[in-house]
């Protein structure tokens, strides 16, 4: 008995010793979550959250392993995120930083702790998660995340973010059309793949040192950008860091840029203040590069400071499905000079659209009342992958074999026998026809499993029409026949794929989980199970298309139509089954800029006033109203679209007709050309229902709304400015937004087709065939004018 316990002792040490060993080889911290905000970190439900992990080996041996984030998908199923190839040496002279990409749907779910994984899976450590020391919230869906990376915080960037000291802004207190939401940490914790950076819109780097990043992180950032990011620069006296690193290709300005040090930049003044000053100046001298826009670069505020040359103050340049704003100051140094209005520096950086005031006293009144509706986007969007078709088809053909089969073994099978007088043999007869019957339902059966089988795609891709690469969001869903333990990944550089975010209402599918693998910096998914059930994935793809599309489109500056000659060319190898043409309406005057560079925060409209009862009518129009709309139709490979518009002009010309015979003639109710508000206006009405349940036909309307939600005002009718309507909630969604893109000089193209787009969706390696779907793709295409304005 005493050798037994001596025997149980040893083994219990040495087991407990086993335990240690590793705890003693690496430790290990979470460092943050998310993006840090002042009220906690902040995270997006349904898209990539970094996780910043530093590890650290005591004495001289070597760890190698993963860390692990395990999370629950759409269906219930468990995925681990992985971080792979996690290796730390002792004696690297402290800590050694990771970062790692995980998805949750909701933010309360978050795993209480990070895994460290040796090379055979064992679970080595649990790293607490830093829940203690921050709170974690979800964003609201629409909100607008700006994040600063400044090593100074542009500190009066916070103060268009009131959730500071108000909570986060909700329905009925934010002042513009989205809530913006500023985050906050230095350049050197930024993500080191551009896939953590996903939830953030805006990235602003005021004054910035680029030699903060590593190699990756720089990368990340450019890739970030080119994914349809917005990187927001003041240059100030950092010019030649900046034109001698690695961001160069980026920045829309080059060239030598000595600094100059102004008090006064007169332009750039009478926009922000809040009331006129001629005077105004800047309480000390600024520095201000006098670098030069390259030759794809747009200057939307030019300045003059006394005694220096044309400043390009601020300037813009896109980077694939995004854009750079470099400013030629300091941001901090710019809204440094008294009076100045953050709102209105910041507006015209980030594009911000105000309501009106009598709009935010109608929604705070609303929102007091508990009575602020929202409209869903998410079932609409996946309605295209969830095999809704095939499903229908196969109850249809499931219910004429019962009947068929019902028919046959009874009332047919005696029929025949009694025609024949053969009502003797019957036993025989329905046992022959129960045998045929029997190999018929297995080969239906088989039939019908293979025709729910299958892959189904919604892709949503911005292309270069003079190239055909594309880049963009691909939801799909595949059916397997059988059940099969799969890899999921997309083709294409830099391309990720995930489970698919859940729905608002977060309602599971199965009862039974299972466990699969995510490796989001390989980009693919492995062990993925499927059980003769839909699995649903979203995942960013880049490629090229066959062919190219082209355009030569003029706008005429006095009507504000396209001419005759204008022509939308298709030479892709897929059809185009309609789309529509928006630019900024050309009848408007920026002064000496004439077209305004672009309409964000544009409350009047060509005629800008209107007599009513002797008074002149000053009312406010959204800026979707002045960017016009030109709706057209199927396009062939191969084809040429001409007289665009002309149906839709023919139009508005009688209806004009018909209004300038009244008496009583109000200029806003002329009829006019169609505009962006219009098209919203029955997009939502389309695509969208009310509430979280339900299903809805529209998912094409519902993606065109998403990518102009910047412009968007859910008011309650048309025309009836100041109502509040449903709201349009992206919860679950990427974002698509693409109103960045309109800009004077350029159009922008939003088109579908009903064939499924050529991306390369890979099943174990194997490239897999969509059976169906819908793909909607955006470009943007150049735009001349001609004429002069009204």
């Amino acid at each position: 008995m005493r050798g037994q316990q001596s025997f149980i002792g040893i083994a219990l040490l040495l087991a407990a010793a086993v335990a240690a060993a590793p705890a003693q080889l690496v430790q290990g911290v979470v460092e943050g979550i998310g993006f840090p905000h002042a009220t906690g970190a902040v995270i997006r439900e349904g898209q990539w959250l970094p996780v910043r992990v530093a590890l650290q080996v005591q004495g001289s041996g070597v760890f190698t392993g993963e860390l692990a984030l395990e999370a629950t998908d759409l269906d219930g199923d468990i995925v681990s995120y992985r971080q792979a190839q996690v290796t730390v040496a002792g004696g690297e002279g402290g800590p050694k930083r990771f970062w790692m990409y995980a998805v949750v749907n909701h933010a309360p779910d978050l795993p209480p702790h990070v895994e460290l994984l040796d090379p055979s899976g064992t679970v080595v450590s649990r790293l607490p998660m830093p829940l203690q020391q921050q709170a974690v919230t979800a964003l609201h869906a629409n909100d607008l995340l700006v994040l600063d990376i400044s090593a100074q915080r542009v500190t009066r960037l916070g103060l268009i973010d009131p959730s500071a000291i108000a909570g986060f802004a909700g329905e009925g207190t934010r002042p513009y059309y989205r809530g913006v939401i500023v985050a906050s940490m230095p350049a050197s914790e930024m993500p080191d793949r551009w896939l953590g950076l996903e939830a953030v819109d805006v990235i602003v780097w005021d004054r910035p040192s680029p030699e903060a990043l590593s190699i990756a992180q720089r990368d990340a950032l450019s890739a970030w950008v080119r994914a349809g990011g917005q990187l927001i620069i003041g240059i100030g006296d950092r010019w030649e860091a900046l034109r001698r690193s690695d961001l160069a290709d980026l920045l829309p300005l080059e060239g030598d840029g000595p600094i100059v040090q102004v008090r006064r930049l007169p332009v750039f003044m009478n926009r922000v203040l809040a009331s006129p000053a001629p005077d105004a100046q800047f309480p000390d001298p600024i520095a201000v590069t006098t670098a030069q826009p390259r030759r794809d670069t747009t200057v939307t505020l030019g300045d003059a400071a006394p005694g220096t040359p044309a400043l390009s103050l601020i300037s813009m340049r896109y980077e694939g499905s995004g854009r750079v704003v470099a400013v030629a100051a300091g941001l901090q140094d710019l809204t440094s000079v008294p009076g100045v209005t953050p709102g209105r520096v910041f507006g015209l950086l980030l594009e911000l659209n105000s309501y009106t005031p009598k709009f935010l006293e109608a929604q705070s009144r609303a929102a007091g009342f508990g009575d602020i509706n929202q409209q869903y986007a998410y079932r609409p969007v996946v309605l295209p992958i969830s095999f809704s078709t095939a499903t229908a088809v196969r109850g249809f053909l499931a219910f004429i074999f019962v009947a068929a089969y019902i028919l046959a073994a009874t009332l047919g099978t005696w029929v025949f026998l009694l025609r024949r007088k053969l009502t003797a043999h019957c036993w025989p007869a329905f046992a022959t026809v129960a045998i045929v019957a029997s190999v018929l339902s297995l080969a239906s059966v088989g039939a019908l499993r293979g025709l729910s089988s299958g892959l189904q795609t919604f892709a949503v891709l911005d292309v270069d029409g003079e190239t055909g690469l594309a880049r963009g969001r691909v939801l799909f869903g595949y059916k397997s026949a059988v059940r099969d333990s799969v890899g999921m990944q997309l083709g294409g550089e830099p391309s990720f794929v995930r489970p698919l975010a859940a729905p608002p209402d977060l309602s599971s599918s199965y009862v039974t989980p299972e466990r699969y693998v995510a490796l989001p910096s390989q980009g693919r998914l492995q062990g993925v199970a499927m059980r003769a059930t839909l699995k649903q994935f979203e995942g960013f793809w880049s490629g090229e298309l066959k062919g190219r599309f082209l355009a030569d489109l003029t706008a005429n500056r006095r009507s504000g139509r396209l001419t005759p000659n204008s022509w939308l060319r298709n030479d892709f190898d897929f059809p185009i089954d309609g789309g529509v043409l928006l630019y900024i309406d050309p009848r408007l005057n920026d002064g000496a800029v004439g077209v305004p560079w672009r309409v964000a925060g544009w409350t009047q409209r060509y005629p800008l006033t209107e007599e009513v009862g002797g008074k002149l009518d000053l009312a406010e129009w959204p800026p979707a109203v002045n960017i016009l709309a030109v709706p057209f139709g199927r396009i062939l490979p191969g084809e040429t679209a001409q007289q665009l518009g002309q149906a839709w002009y023919e139009r508005v010309d009688n209806l004009y007709a018909g209004w300038s015979r009244r008496s009583n003639l109000l200029r806003s109710e002329m009829p006019d050309l169609p505009t962006l508000y219009d098209q919203q206006f029955g997009w939502a009405g389309t695509g969208l229902l009310p509430g979280m349940g339900g299903g809805s036909t529209g998912p094409r309307e519902t993606l065109l709304l998403a990518a102009t939600r910047n412009y968007y005002l859910h008011n309650s009718g048309r025309g009836q400015f100041d109502t509040v309507g449903r709201n349009f909630n992206l919860r679950g969604l990427p974002n698509v937004d693409i109103s960045h893109w309109l800009m004077r000089g350029q159009a922008v193209l939003l088109c579908w087709s009903e064939q499924p787009a050529p991306v390369e969706v890979l099943r174990n390696g194997q490239r897999l065939r969509a059976g169906g779907g819908l793909a909607v793709y955006r470009l943007r295409v150049p735009l001349r004018y001609e004429s002069s304005p009204p």
